[in-house]
C-alpha cells in the first residue's frame, strides 16, 4: 500500500535534515526528456499534443478549452487565487520516454524517488494494478494477469487515447465540459497523465486500482485527467494518494476526473493526499450515475508570532502585526528576484494564546510559536539519506520553528530597497495657553531633509523636551556639553532649519520655541529616556535619509572605538535599540545581537551607589563610511538576504499571537526575519443522479494546521425519482488552522421522492482555529425529503478527566478523541489504508497539546 506523509513528522535528529515535510526532497530536472518553456499560449497546448501524437480532435478541443481559460475571470469564492502565476509555470514535464511496465524499466533517479515514496512497498502489499504519475507523465505501471484476464481496462490517460480513441472521444468532457470553470478548461487545455478506467459489465475489481502523483519540479503544473467508465452492474474502487517537495515556489495542482457509472454499477474513488503547503490544490471531479447506480467519494485532506513584533510596511513604516489592517503593504521576499519587495495584506487574524519563543538570528530578535514556518537552507547530501553519498547540497524549504535545527540556516533580511520618499510635514502650529507671548514663529522644511533627520538622531540620543503642561512644550534641549565636537554643527543646524538662534545652558544647547518643541512632539520624538521610540514614518524615507538619522544617533548615543573602530549604539531602553537595529538593518548595515549590563552610577555625596539597565548592539566597523557619507552601495555591499544559523532559542512566555496572510509571496519580514503564512486546498467532488433510484455518497475528511486553508465539500445535483444522496464532511481545525465546507444539493422538478441528507461536523483543538460552513439548497420539486445538520466542538475538559483518570496522558486522550471523530469515515475505507490514515492522524497529532 502507498505510504503518504504527515505534514507535521515526529522530531527529528538535529544532526540530521530533519525537514518537518517528510516528502519534501526533490530530483533534479535537468535530464527530464522534455520541458515546456514557462507560460501558456496557443504554441505551448500545440506542442503538447504534437509530442504525444494526439488526434485533431483532441488538438481542437485543447484549443478551444484555451480560449475558455483565457475569456473566463478568477473564481472570487472559496480563496484567494489571484496570486497563481500563470506565466511562470512548465505546463509539460516530461522525466523519460516511455512508460515502465516492469519496476526495472523506470529511470533510476526516479525510481530512488518513488522507492523513498514506499511505492514498490505499495504494489508487493496489494495485488492489483498500480500507476505511478511524475510530474506530467505516468512513468510506471502494472496491472496483475487477473485483471487482464476480466478485460479491465487500467491505463495511463495518453495511452488510453491511443488505443481507445473512440470509447475516449465518447466520453472525454461530456460530464464536465470545459466551460464548466476557469480551472477544468484549464485542464483540458494542457491535461496531461491521469488513468483511464473502464470495468466491463459484470465484473466486480475485488482490491483497489491504486494511482500516486508527484509533483516534483519546482513552478510546475500538474494535470492529470482521470476517466473511469464502470459497465453495468460492475464495481470498482480506485484510490489516488499525491504529495509535493517542500519547493519555496509555488506549484499548481489542477486535476480533471470524470466517472460514469452505468446501471446497476457502483464506483468508490479515494483520495489521501498531503500536499505541501505551496502547492495551490484545485481540482473538478463529478460523476454521472444512471439508473441503480451508486458513485461514493471518500476524500481525506490533510493539510504565530507575538502581537509586538514588527513589519516593514509602507507607507506606514515599522508597524506592530497586531496593528496590522488588510489592505496595507508589508514588505516580503520575491523568490524570483531573492530581493524584498511590497506585498498587499489580505487579511490579518489575531490566532489566540500561545506558547511563544524566542529566536535570535543575526543579531534579529523574533519571538512566534514553534509551529510558525521560517525560510531555511537545509544541509542535505546528493540523495537526501545520511547514509548515502558524501556531496553535500543545500536546499531552500520552509520549516516550522520546532523542526529546524542546527544545521539549518535560517534566512534575514540584510537590506531593503532604496524605494522610499521624503514625509511630508503637513503640519500648522496652533499657539496655547502663554505660546502667544512667544516671539519666534514656526519655520521649517515641509519635507524631511538630511539635516533634519541628522537633528532628529542627535534628539532621539541627548535631547528632551520641556512641557508647560501635558498639551503644550517650553522649549528642547540637546544635552550636548561645550566641549562635544558636534555642538557648533548641531547650532548651525537649528538656525538653518528653524531660523531661531539656540541658546547654551550649561551642559545643554536648548531651542527656546514652543513651536518647535510642538512640531516634534507632532513628529512622535516625545517621551524621555526611557519610552522615546523611532516614529514608524522614518523607515519609510530613502537611504540617504535614514543613514542621517543614525548619524545622528551615533553622534549622540554611540561610540567609535579609537583602535577597533567599532561602532557601538547604547541606550536605557532596550524598545528604543531594537528600533534601531531595525533601522540599522533596512539600511544594508551589518548588525550584532543587543547586549544588556548594568551600569554603576555613583549618587549624592558619594554616599550610595546604584545600578542603570544598560543595552548596546555595534554595527560593523565597515559601515562607518556609508553612516557618514548617507550613501551605501547596493551591488557592491551585500545581498539583499542572508542564511545564519540561529544562535538561540528559548521559551519567552504564553501570550496573544497574531498572523497575517500576504497576496504573491505568501511571506512577509517580521523582525528582519522571513516568515511564511498561508495556501489553499479547493475541492468539491460531485455526483449528477440522472437515472431513477441512483445513490450518491460523499465522506470527506479535511485536517487543516497551521497557515492551511482547506476549502472543501460536495455537490449533490438530483435528475431523476427516488435518488438519494448523503453527504458527511468532518474537519479538524488545530494550530490555527481553517477548514471550509462549501455544498450545494439541487433536486430538479422531476426528482420525485428524493432524499438528501448533509451532516457537517468540526472539532477545534485550539481557539484559534476556525471552521466554516457555507451550505446551499435548491429545491424544485415539493415530494422530497432534505436534512441538514453541522455541528462544531471542541474537546472538552469532562471528555480529558475521565480519560487522563485511565491513566493516558492528556495527548494520548486527545488522539483518542480525534479517532473517535473520525472513525465513521475510516470505516470505509480498506484495512490498510484505514491503517495508514490512523497513522497520519496520530503523527499529525503529535506536539498539538501544550
Amino acid at each position: 500500500m502507498t505510504r503518504f506523509a504527515p505534514i507535521h513528522a515526529t522530531k527529528p535528529d538535529p544532526k540530521t535534515l530533519g525537514s518537518v515535510y517528510k516528502y519534501g526532497f526533490s530530483k533534479p530536472t535537468t535530464d527530464y526528456v522534455f520541458m515546456s518553456q514557462p507560460g501558456l499560449s496557443a504554441r505551448v497546448v500545440q506542442e503538447i499534443s504534437a509530442y504525444k501524437n494526439e488526434p485533431k480532435w483532441m488538438l481542437q478541443l485543447r484549443l478551444e478549452a484555451l480560449q475558455i481559460f483565457d475569456s473566463r475571470s478568477m473564481p472570487e469564492w472559496g480563496g484567494a487565487l489571484n496570486e497563481i502565476k500563470f506565466k511562470k509555470i512548465h505546463y509539460y514535464l516530461r522525466p523519460t520516454d516511455q512508460e515502465g511496465k516492469k519496476w526495472s524499466d523506470v529511470p533510476k533517479d526516479i525510481k530512488d524517488t518513488f522507492e523513498r515514496l514506499g511505492i514498490p512497498e505499495a504494489e508487493r502489499k496489494a495485488l492489483s494494478g498500480v500507476k505511478m504519475q511524475y510530474d506530467s507523465e505516468v512513468i510506471y505501471g502494472s496491472i496483475t494477469k487477473i485483471l487482464e484476464k476480466q478485460g479491465v481496462v487500467f491505463l495511463s490517460m495518453d495511452e488510453g487515447l491511443k488505443r481507445y480513441p473512440d470509447l475516449v472521444k465518447e466520453y472525454f468532457g461530456k460530464v464536465i465540459p470545459p466551460g464548466d470553470n476557469k480551472f477544468a478548461a484549464l485542464n483540458s487545455a494542457v491535461w496531461s497523465g491521469g488513468s483511464f478506467v473502464y470495468v466491463p459489465k459484470g465484473v466486480k475489481v475485488a482490491l483497489p486500482l491504486q494511482a500516486y502523483f508527484r509533483i516534483n519540479a519546482p513552478n510546475a503544473g500538474q494535470f492529470e485527467r482521470t476517466l473511469i467508465i464502470a459497465d453495468e452492474g460492475s464495481s470498482v474502487h480506485y484510490i489516488e494518494g499525491c504529495t509535493a517537495p517542500a519547493y519555496s515556489s509555488e506549484s499548481l495542482h489542477s486535476a480533471v476526473v470524470e466517472i460514469f457509472v452505468k446501471k446497476g454499477a457502483r464506483v468508490q474513488y479515494t483520495t489521501v493526499q498531503n500536499w505541501y503547503k505551496t502547492v495551490y490544490n484545485l481540482v473538478t471531479k463529478r460523476a454521472w450515475v444512471e439508473e441503480e447506480g451508486e458513485m461514493v467519494w471518500t476524500d481525506f485532506n490533510m493539510g504565530c508570532l507575538a502581537g509586538d513584533s514588527l513589519l516593514y510596511t509602507n507607507p506606514k513604516g515599522l508597524t506592530r502585526i497586531d496593528a496590522i489592517k488588510p489592505g496595507e503593504h508589508v514588505y516580503g521576499l520575491d523568490f524570483a528576484t531573492m530581493q524584498p519587495r511590497r506585498f498587499k495584506v489580505k487579511a490579518m487574524q489575531k490566532m489566540g494564546t500561545k506558547r511563544v519563543y524566542e529566536v535570535l538570528i543575526e543579531g534579529r530578535k523574533i519571538r512566534a510559536t514553534d509551529n510558525h514556518p521560517f525560510l531555511v537552507l537545509s544541509r542535505e547530501n546528493r540523495l537526501g539519506s545520511k547514509n548515502i553519498g558524501s556531496i553535500k547540497y543545500f536546499t531552500m524549504r520552509w520549516k516550522p520553528l520546532a523542526d529546524i535545527t542546527r544545521d539549518d540556516f535560517v534566512a534575514y533580511v540584510q537590506q531593503l530597497p532604496d524605494d522610499g520618499e521624503p514625509y511630508t510635514i503637513d503640519y500648522t502650529y496652533k499657539p496655547r495657553g502663554r505660546a502667544h507671548y512667544l516671539k519666534y514663529s514656526l519655520q521649517y522644511p515641509h519635507e524631511t531633509t538630511e539635516d533634519l533627520l541628522w537633528v532628529l538622531g542627535v534628539y532621539i540620543g541627548d535631547g528632551c523636551s520641556e512641557r508647560i503642561n501635558e498639551r503644550v512644550w517650553r522649549r528642547i534641549s540637546f544635552a550636548v556639553p561645550p566641549q562635544d565636537k558636534i555642538r557648533g554643527k548641531l547650532a548651525k543646524a537649528l538656525w538653518s532649519l528653524f531660523k531661531i538662534e539656540p541658546r547654551p545652558h550649561g551642559i545643554s544647547l536648548d531651542l527656546p520655541s514652543t513651536a518647535v518643541a510642538s512640531l516634534f512632539a507632532y513628529l512622535g520624538l516625545g517621551g524621555n529616556a526611557h519610552t522615546k521610540r523611532i516614529p514608524a514614518w522614518v523607515f519609510t524615507l530613502p537611504i540617504s535619509q535614514r543613514l542621517a538619522f543614525i548619524e545622528g544617533c551615533l553622534d549622540s548615543d554611540g561610540h567609535v572605538h579609537q583602535t577597533s573602530h567599532q561602532i557601538t549604539f547604547t541606550s536605557v531602553s532596550r524598545q528604543l535599540l531594537e528600533d534601531l537595529q531595525l533601522l540599522v538593518i533596512s539600511c544594508g548595515l551589518k548588525t550584532y545581537k543587543i547586549r544588556y549590563y548594568k551600569k554603576r552610577r555613583k549618587l549624592a555625596l558619594g554616599k550610595e551607589k546604584k545600578f542603570y539597565d544598560h543595552y548596546q548592539f555595534c554595527v560593523s566597523k565597515h559601515d562607518l563610511a556609508a553612516i557618514r557619507s548617507h550613501q551605501v552601495d547596493f551591488g557592491h555591499k551585500r545581498e539583499f538576504v542572508g542564511f545564519s544559523k540561529p544562535s538561540s532559542v528559548k521559551f519567552s512566555g504564553i501570550e496573544d499571537v497574531y498572523d497575517i496572510e500576504v497576496e504573491g509571496a505568501h511571506n512577509f519580514i517580521a523582525n528582519g526575519v522571513v516568515v511564511h503564512n498561508s495556501k489553499l486546498t479547493m475541492k468539491y467532488p460531485s455526483f449528477i443522479l440522472a437515472g431513477k433510484g441512483a445513490r450518491g455518497e460523499t465522506l470527506s475528511m479535511a485536517m487543516a494546521g497551521a497557515g492551511q486553508h482547506q476549502d472543501t465539500g460536495s455537490k449533490a445535483i438530483h435528475l431523476a425519482p427516488y435518488t438519494t444522496s448523503t453527504i458527511m464532511a468532518k474537519s479538524i481545525s488545530k494550530d490555527g488552522g481553517r477548514t471550509s465546507y462549501r455544498g450545494l444539493i439541487s433536486i430538479g422538478p422531476k426528482a420525485k421522492g428524493a432524499k438528501s441528507k448533509v451532516v457537517c461536523d468540526a472539532l477545534l483543538l485550539d481557539p484559534q482555529s476556525r471552521s466554516d460552513t457555507y451550505p446551499t439548497n435548491r429545491i424544485l420539486c415539493d415530494d422530497v425529503q432534505l436534512e441538514h445538520e453541522a455541528t462544531v466542538s471542541k474537546i472538552g475538559e469532562e471528555q480529558l478527566f475521565y480519560l487522563m483518570s485511565r491513566g493516558l496522558s492528556e495527548e494520548q486522550a486527545s488522539k483518542m478523541i480525534v479517532s473517535g471523530f473520525v472513525e465513521p469515515l475510516i470505516k470505509k475505507l480498506p484495512l490498510e489504508y484505514a491503517v495508514e490514515m490512523n497513522r497520519l492522524i496520530d503523527l499529525e497529532m503529535e506536539g498539538s497539546i501544550g
